[in-house]
C-alpha cells in the first residue's frame, strides 16, 4: 500500500531495511502539521489492526505456500477418464462448434500438448478464447441460451476459467508477500485461500449450502483434510443480495460484513481488547464452484455473462454451537467481560442483528466460555433507522438483543475495561473506518457506496456515548440508552456539543434507571410483555417499549404495586360512583372502564328509566342476536329509536338491497342496531352507480389508490363517494396540499385521512408570541417535544398539556411526586406523560385528605401491600397468610417507620411459605420425571398407552431440563430470600 501520510522529505538518506512501522515511527519524529499528525493517527491505528492478524495470516501464508508449490500438475490434466472436459471428449460435430468455440478447442489442445512448466502465453490464449466463447454466449438470444449444447459449451468454457485460476492464485500468492496484509492485500488472500480450499476437492465438489431457513444463500468453503472423512468447513461465503434493511441499501450486507471486522480491528488497536471476530474480507467468487440454482436474489447471479460474483467471506472458528444453545447455567458463567466486548463491537458499529445465533460460544482450557461475534450484515444504517425506530427496536430491545438478557451484561465495568475504554478516539476511528471502507470499494468496485459516510458518522457519535457513559452506566444500561434514544442523539442536524449536552441528559437518565433495567432485562419475553400490559390495563399511557425500557425502575413500581392511574379512576368514580366502578373492577380493566365510563354512565340497562327498559325490550325483538358490549346497552337503544322515524326494519331490508350486501354483511347488520342505522343512512343517499358516479370512483382511485376498491363492490362505492365530494367541496388537491405543507404530514393514501388533514389545517390557529416563548420554555425541560415548524398539531397538544402542567405547580411540583412516590426517578421525556403523572398525584392527595404524614408515603406502601397480595394465590391451600394479610391493612401503623417495618415482617412470611411452594413442586417435577424414565425404560402397566411409551424418552430429556434449571433457581431465591431477610431497615418502594 502507498504512503498515505504527507510528511516533509527527509534531509538524509532513507534506510532501506526500514518497515512501515518503523518508517511511521520516524515520520512521527519530525515536527508534523495538525494534518498529517491525524493522518499519522490514522494510518498508525490502521496499521496495528492489521499487525494483530499477523499470526493467523502467516498460517494462512505457509499453507498456500506449500499447495502452490505442485498446483500445475492439477490444471486441466489431460486424461479423459477423470476430466471430462478434455479437449479428447469435445466432438466438434456433435457440438456444433462455431468460430468461437473452435479457437477454443484450439487453444485447449495446444495447452494439453505443452510439457510442464507451460509457456504462460498459452495460459493467456486459452483464458481469452473461453471468455471469447462466453462472450459470444451472452450475445445469443433467450431461446439460443437455453439450447443444451450451448450450455454445455458454456460450462465447458466456465470450468477452463475456473482452472486457470490456479496459476492466478501462484502469480498472487508471491506478489502478496509475507504478512502482515492491510486490507486490500488480506481480500486478496482471503479470496486465494478459498479458491484452493475448493481445489483442495474432487473435481464434482462444490461449495456447501448453508442449511436451516435463510432469506438468501450462503456456502461454507470446505478442505480435503488428510486423515478426516468428511471435508472440513474452513470459510462460510454470503454473496451480495437484493437484501436491504432501514437504512442499509440492497447489496449492502456484504460489505458490512468486511467492515465491521475492520471496526472490531480498529477498536482493538486503539484499546487493546480483543474481538475475536473472525476475518471477513470481500472476494469474488467463481459460480462453477457453488450449487446450481443457489444463486436465488445474488446480486449477478442470473447475468450468464459473469463467471463470478462478489461476497463477504468469514473465516470459521473453532466454536461450541451458537448461545441459543448454551444452557442457562452456561450462559450465567460467561465472564462480564466476554458479554461488554461484544458489547461495546455494537455500539460501535450499531449492529442490528445480534440475536442468540450471532454468537458464538468458545469453550477454553480454563473452562470458561468466549463469545465470538459472528454476522454483521445488518451493521452500520444510515440515519432512516434511528429516524424511523429500527435503531430502537434491534439495538437497546432484549427482545431482539441477545447479549442484554446475560448477567455480564449488568456488571459494572471493571477499572481495565474503563481503562480501555478510555483510550478511544473517535474521531481517528472515523477517519480510519473511511479508509478501510473505501480500500474495500477499490478493491471490489461494486461495493462503492453502500456504506455512507454518514454511517461512519453515527458509529463516531455512539463512540462518544460510549465514552461519556461508562464511568456511570453498565453495559446494558448504556446500549439500551442510545439505543431508545438513537433518534434524538444520532440527528445530523445537531452539532458535537448539542450533542454532549443530550447524550449526559441521556446518560444521567439511565443512571437512575439501571437497577430496573437489570431486572426487566433478566425477565422472560413473556413476562414482559406482561410489564406492558398491566401497565395498559391499569391506565397509564406509557406502557410501551419506549417508556419501558427508557424508566424501568418507574415502570416496574408500577407494575409490581398493581398501582391504577388515579387520575383515570377519579374519573371513573366522578362519573359512575365508587361502589359501581369497584365492581366493574372486576370485570375489565381501568382502561377499558375509563374509555367506556360516559357510555356506561349514560347507556347502561341498571340506569335506564322506564321508558328505556320498555323499548330496550323491542330492541330484543328486533335484533334478536343483538350482543352488546356490556356497558353499551344504551347505545344499541339509541340507534333503535334513531332507525324507527326512518323505516325501522323495512328501511333496513331496502338497504341491503341497495348496498347489494353480502350474505356475511347483511348477517352483521340484522345482528347490531347501531350498524342497522349506518347502512339505512348511506342508503339513503347513494342513488346507484352511473356513468358520472364511476367517473368519479375513478378519479378518487387515482388520487387515492389505496385502501383499494374493488370492482362489484357497491358497498365500498356508496362509502367512498361521499368522501371523494367531500374532499372536492373543502377545495381539493390544491387544499390538501396546501394542508400537507402547514401540518408537515405525508401525503395520505386513503380519503379519509386526507379530509382529516384539510379539516384540522382550517381550525389551525397562528400562534402567538407567547405560544412561541412558552413551547421554547417546554423544549428546555422536555427537548423531544416538537415545535410548530415541526409539527403543529403536536406542537398544540403538548403547549396545552405545559400550561396546564404550569398550573398544577409546573417542574418543581413534577420532581417532588417523582422523588416522593416512585423512588426518585427522573422525569419522563415527554410533558402529556409528565403531566399524566402530576395529574394523578393530585387525585390521589384528594381522594387521600386528612392522612397527614402518610401523604406522601401511602402510595409506596400500598404498592408493596399490592405486590405482597399478588404472591398470596401461589402459597399452599391452606394458608393463613391471606388473613394476617387482611388484618395487617385493617390495622396499618400510623407511623411511617413502624408500617414498613412491619410490612416487611409480612412480607417474609410470605416468601417462607412461597419457597416451600417452590420446593413442592421441584418435588412434583422430579417425581414426573422418574415417572417418565420408568416409561422409557419399558413397563408393564396396562395404564401406559402406547402414545406415552413414544413421547417418554423425549419429555424425560426435557423434563430433566427443566428439574436442572427449576434447582438453580431454587438455590438463587434461597440466596436472595436470605440477603433480604437480613436488611435491617428495608423500603419497600
Amino acid at each position: 500500500m502507498s504512503q498515505t501520510v504527507n510528511a516533509p522529505p527527509r534531509p538524509q538518506r532513507p534506510t532501506p531495511n526500514l518497515n512501515r512501522r518503523q518508517m511511521l515511527q520516524q515520520n512521527h519524529r519530525q515536527r508534523l502539521l495538525p494534518a498529517q499528525l491525524d493522518a499519522w493517527r490514522v494510518e498508525m491505528f490502521r496499521e496495528l489492526g492489521w499487525s494483530s492478524k499477523q499470526e493467523a495470516q502467516t498460517g494462512m501464508f505457509e499453507e498456500m505456500q506449500g499447495y502452490c508449490e505442485g498446483v500445475e500438475a492439477t490444471v486441466l490434466p489431460n486424461d479423459p477418464a477423470n476430466n471430462p472436459y478434455v479437449s479428447a471428449n469435445l466432438d466438434e460435430k456433435k457440438l456444433k462448434a462455431g468460430k468461437e468455440f473452435k479457437a477454443y478447442i484450439a487453444a485447449l489442445k495446444a495447452f494439453e500438448d505443452a510439457g510442464i512448466p507451460r509457456d504462460m502465453a498459452l495460459v493467456q490464449a486459452l483464458r481469452e478464447a473461453a471468455q471469447g466463447y462466453l462472450d459470444h454466449f451472452a450475445k445469443h438470444s433467450r431461446l439460443q441460451q437455453r439450447d443444451k449444447i450451448n450450455r454445455h459449451k458454456r460450462d465447458v468454457c466456465l470450468n477452463t476459467l475456473a482452472e486457470l485460476k490456479k496459476y492466478e492464485v501462484r502469480e498472487q500468492l508471491d506478489a502478496l508477500g509475507p504478512p502482515p496484509w492491510q486490507s486490500a492485500k488480506a481480500m486478496e488472500a482471503a479470496s486465494l485461500k478459498a479458491t484452493l480450499d475448493l481445489e483442495s476437492l474432487p473435481r464434482d465438489k462444490k461449495a456447501q449450502n448453508l442449511s436451516g431457513t435463510h432469506a438468501f444463500p450462503a456456502f461454507w468453503i470446505t478442505q480435503d483434510v488428510e486423515g478426516q472423512d468428511e471435508p472440513v468447513k474452513t470459510f462460510l461465503f454470503k454473496p451480495a443480495t437484493t437484501e436491504k434493511a432501514s437504512g442499509i441499501p440492497s447489496g449492502g450486507t456484504a460489505p458490512r460484513e468486511a467492515a465491521a471486522n475492520r471496526a472490531a480491528d480498529l477498536f482493538g488497536a486503539m484499546t487493546g481488547l480483543s474481538f475475536d471476530m473472525p476475518e471477513t474480507n470481500i472476494i469474488a467468487m467463481s459460480k462453477a464452484r457453488l450449487p446450481e440454482g443457489g444463486l436465488e436474489g445474488v446480486i449477478g447471479g442470473d447475468d450468464e455473462s459473469r463467471p463470478d460474483v462478489v461476497g463477504s467471506l468469514q473465516k470459521v472458528a473453532e466454536n461450541q454451537g451458537g448461545l441459543r444453545g448454551q444452557s442457562l447455567s452456561a450462559r450465567e458463567e460467561i465472564p462480564p467481560e466476554e458479554v461488554q466486548k461484544v458489547i461495546l463491537l455494537d455500539m460501535a458499529v450499531l449492529n442490528l442483528d445480534r440475536h442468540a445465533d450471532n454468537m458464538l460460544a468458545q469453550r477454553q482450557q480454563d473452562g470458561s466460555t468466549r463469545l465470538i461475534p459472528i454476522d454483521h450484515g445488518l451493521s452500520l444504517p444510515g440515519f432512516a433507522a434511528a429516524k424511523d425506530g429500527t435503531i430502537a427496536d434491534k439495538l437497546g430491545n432484549p427482545n431482539f438483543t441477545a447479549t442484554l438478557s446475560l448477567p455480564g451484561a449488568h456488571q459494572p465495568f471493571s477499572q481495565e475495561m474503563l481503562a480501555a475504554i478510555a483510550k478511544l478516539q473517535p474521531d481517528t476511528f472515523a477517519k480510519a473506518m473511511k479508509a478501510e471502507i473505501g480500500a474495500i470499494g477499490d478493491a471490489h468496485p461494486s461495493t462503492r457506496g453502500q456504506i455512507s459516510d454518514e454511517a461512519v458518522e453515527m458509529s463516531r457519535r455512539s463512540l462518544m456515548f460510549l465514552k461519556l457513559g461508562a464511568p456511570q452506566l453498565t453495559a446494558a444500561a448504556l446500549q439500551t440508552a442510545f439505543g431508545q434514544n438513537a433518534a434524538l442523539l444520532l440527528d445530523p442536524a445537531i452539532d458535537d456539543r448539542e450533542f454532549a449536552r443530550r447524550a449526559l441528559q441521556v446518560i444521567n437518565q439511565a443512571a437512575a434507571q439501571q437497577d430496573g433495567l437489570r431486572e426487566l432485562m433478566q425477565m422472560s419475553p413473556e413476562e414482559r410483555a406482561k410489564v406492558g400490559d398491566a401497565l395498559k390495563a391499569n391506565g397509564w399511557d406509557f406502557y410501551k417499549d419506549e417508556f419501558v425500557l427508557k424508566q424501568p425502575k418507574t415502570a416496574l413500581a408500577y407494575y409490581h404495586g398493581n398501582v391504577l392511574n388515579p387520575a383515570k379512576l377519579a374519573a371513573c368514580e366522578q362519573a359512575l360512583g365508587k361502589a359501581e366502578v369497584t365492581a366493574w373492577l372486576k370485570a375489565i380493566s381501568l382502561q377499558s372502564l375509563f374509555a367506556d365510563r360516559n357510555a356506561i354512565a349514560a347507556g347502561s340497562k341498571a340506569r335506564m328509566d322506564q321508558a328505556g327498559q320498555s323499548d330496550y325490550q323491542l330492541v330484543l325483538a328486533d335484533f334478536p342476536n343483538f350482543k352488546p358490549v356490556p356497558g353499551k346497552e344504551g347505545d344499541g337503544l339509541a340507534a333503535w329509536r334513531a332507525l324507527q322515524p326512518l323505516g325501522g326494519l323495512n328501511a333496513m331490508e331496502a338497504a341491503i338491497q341497495t348496498l347489494q350486501l353480502s350474505d356475511r354483511d347483511a348477517g352483521y347488520t340484522r345482528d347490531a342496531p347501531t350498524l342497522a342505522l349506518e347502512r339505512v343512512r348511506l342508503a339513503a343517499g347513494f342513488t346507484g352507480l352511473g356513468d358520472q358516479e364511476k367517473q368519479e370512483l375513478a378519479l378518487a382511485k387515482q388520487a387515492f389508490p389505496q385502501p383499494p376498491l374493488r370492482d362489484g363492490d357497491v358497498l365500498g362505492a356508496a362509502e367512498e363517494l361521499p368522501r371523494w365530494r367531500r374532499f372536492l367541496q373543502l377545495g381539493g388537491e390544491q387544499a390538501y396540499q396546501t394542508a400537507m405543507d402547514g401540518l408537515k404530514r405525508p401525503r395520505a393514501t386513503g380519503l379519509t385521512d386526507a379530509i382529516d388533514t384539510i379539516e384540522s389545517f382550517a381550525r389551525l390557529p397562528q400562534p402567538s408570541q407567547q405560544d412561541l416563548a412558552d413551547i421554547d420554555a417546554m423544549r428546555q425541560a422536555f427537548p423531544n417535544e416538537k415545535t410548530f415548524d415541526q409539527a403543529p398539531l403536536t406542537a398544540l397538544a403538548s403547549l396545552a398539556a405545559w400550561r396546564e402542567l404550569e398550573q398544577l405547580g409546573g417542574l418543581q411540583k413534577l420532581d417532588q411526586v417523582l422523588a416522593a412516590v416512585i423512588g426518585g426517578a427522573p422525569r419522563p421525556d415527554s410533558v402529556r406523560k409528565a403531566l399524566e403523572i402530576v395529574q394523578g398525584a393530585k387525585a390521589h392527595e384528594d381522594a387521600t385528605a386528612g392522612l397527614g404524614q402518610m401523604d406522601l408515603h401511602l402510595p409506596a406502601l400500598q404498592a408493596e401491600l399490592a405486590y405482597v397480595k399478588s404472591l398470596l394465590p401461589r402459597l399452599a391451600n391452606g394458608s393463613q397468610m391471606p388473613g394476617k394479610v387482611t388484618l395487617f391493612e385493617q390495622a396499618i401503623p400510623q407511623d411511617r417507620a413502624a408500617a414498613r417495618k412491619a410490612l416487611h415482617a409480612l412480607k417474609l412470611e410470605v416468601m417462607d411459605e412461597l419457597l416451600l411452594a417452590f420446593k413442592a413442586l421441584i418435588k412434583a417435577i422430579e417425581d414426573r420425571l422418574d415417572r417418565y424414565k420408568i416409561i422409557a425404560m419399558g413397563t408393564d402397566d396396562p395404564e401406559v398407552g402406547y402414545i406415552e411409551e413414544d413421547f417418554a424418552e423425549p419429555r424425560a430429556n426435557i423434563l430433566a431440563g427443566v428439574f436442572t434449571n427449576a434447582e438453580a433457581l431454587l438455590r438463587q431465591f434461597e440466596d436472595r430470600l436470605d440477603n433480604w431477610a437480613a436488611q435491617q431497615d428495608p423500603n419497600p418502594g
